[in-house]
């Protein structure tokens, strides 16, 4: 089971040359004080975050990804939109915030899928408030 977890950019990524070519490397503090290495692609979503950057992550069997890939596994470039630049960061932010609101929506899809979906959105927005206290 995936767990969402938040935390802050400790250090933004470098790139680094590994046994398996070139590979990026951001360090975040959670909440709790523990940190993690995210480890990704050189021109993945974690070349985007900045030092104390607020990031969004899933947890699950112990390792820890960006939330925009934490669905399906695709990652998805957050500038652009229907072809069109989205400036960043305050933009990055906003759509992190709609990742976090869709995970908390889609999951609670799957959870109750003979519910009336007005309720499962309110109950997803009561899930997403309480992941922001």
């Amino acid at each position: 089971m995936a767990t969402l977890v938040q935390g802050t950019v400790k250090f933004p990524a470098k790139v680094f040359e590994t046994k398996y070519g070139p590979r990026a490397q951001m360090v975040v503090r959670l909440q709790d004080g523990q940190e993690v290495k995210l480890w990704g692609s050189p021109d993945g979503p974690l070349m985007h975050y900045e030092k104390g950057a607020a990031v969004a992550l899933v947890e699950k069997n112990g390792k820890y990804e960006p939330l925009m890939t934490g669905l399906d596994g695709v990652v998805e470039d957050n500038h652009k939109e229907n072809g069109l630049e989205i400036p960043t960061p305050v933009d990055d932010r906003v759509a992190q915030e709609c990742e976090l609101m869709a995970i908390c929506f889609h999951k609670m899809s799957e959870l109750l899928p003979d519910v009336d979906t007005a309720l499962v959105q309110a109950m997803a927005t009561s899930v997403y408030i309480q992941l922001h206290r």
